[in-house]
C-alpha cells in the first residue's frame, strides 16, 4: 500500500466512525454552541472521540546487540535516528 493510499484509508476510516458530538458554529463572541435538536443543524460539525495515541516503542537491548558487530557508522546512524525520532514523538 503507498502512502497515499494508506492516507486514503485512514481517512475512509475516520469518517465511518460515529461522532460523539455535534457543536454549532462559532458564534460572534468565538463560542461554539451545541445543537438545540438532537440531531445537528446545517451549521453544525461532527466531532469525533481522538484515537488513542500509541506508547513510543524504543530500540530494546537485543537489538543494540543485534547491530553491535557491524561498522561504526552504521551504529553511529542508528543512534542518530533513534535519537531524532525521540525527539519528534515526545
Amino acid at each position: 500500500m503507498t502512502g497515499y493510499e494508506s492516507k486514503r484509508a485512514a481517512a475512509r476510516d475516520k469518517l465511518a466512525q460515529e461522532p460523539v458530538a455535534y457543536l454549532c458554529s462559532p458564534d460572534e463572541n468565538g463560542l461554539f454552541g451545541l445543537p438545540t435538536a438532537d440531531k445537528a443543524c446545517k451549521d453544525c460539525f461532527p466531532v469525533y472521540r481522538q484515537s488513542p495515541q500509541r506508547p513510543w516503542v524504543g530500540l530494546t537491548d537485543e537489538d543494540w546487540k543485534e547491530i553491535e558487530d557491524m561498522p561504526d557508522t552504521f551504529d553511529q546512524g542508528v543512534a542518530w535516528c533513534l535519537a531524532r525520532l525521540k525527539g519528534k514523538n515526545s
